[in-house]
């Protein structure tokens, strides 16, 4: 799945994120999209 890319200055980025308490195969899922919407979007990490 490719997400929308968020830039700088967006709200969202404002919000701080929950605490990773056991990676699972949910996340490991959610980093395997956000690798795919980095490459699609060209970019570099």
């Amino acid at each position: 799945m490719i997400y929308p890319v968020v830039k700088y200055g967006q709200k969202v980025l404002e919000i701080p994120a929950a605490v990773v308490a056991e990676f699972n195969s949910n996340l490991e899922k959610l980093v395997a999209d956000m690798f795919e919407t980095m490459y699609a979007a060209n970019g570099v990490g």
